[in-house]
């Protein structure tokens, strides 16, 4: 499992290739702004801020030989912001690429929005995804 940043911040459309790696840390304590971390059990947060660009959370996989695989997941936002007015929309979807390097393609479907305003959005679980 690796974290990646890009050079400029991530959107919907975004499907580049990384600008580099960034490091996952274990859960110490409060979260930091601009970090991806394990939450052990709780599965992996991340906290972008206005520069940061950190975008990704990737698995790798060897699917060498195989067919069918099929990925689930499930994504929640954790903090619901606060102020509606600078309040960052948070999002999250699954992509694949072949290989080490080059572009990213979106799987279709797999996309959940956290909001910007003061509630949170449920959890949302993603299963059984096959369709590449």
């Amino acid at each position: 499992m690796q974290g990646y940043y890009f050079a400029s911040e991530a959107n919907n459309s975004t499907v580049v290739a990384e600008a580099g790696d960034f490091p996952i840390v274990a859960s110490t304590g409060n979260i930091q702004t601009g970090s991806i971390r394990n939450e052990v059990g709780n599965g992996i947060s991340m906290l972008n801020s206005a520069n940061n660009n950190i975008g990704a959370i990737v698995v790798a996989l060897n699917a060498t030989g195989r067919e069918s695989i099929k990925v689930s997941f499930t994504a929640q936002q954790l903090n619901a912001g606060g102020s509606n007015t600078n309040d960052r929309v948070s999002g999250m979807q699954l992509q694949y690429r072949v290989g080490n390097t080059g572009n990213f393609t979106t799987i279709p479907a797999t996309e959940y929005l956290a909001t910007s305003n003061n509630n949170l959005n449920p959890a949302a679980t993603f299963t059984n995804i096959n369709n590449w």
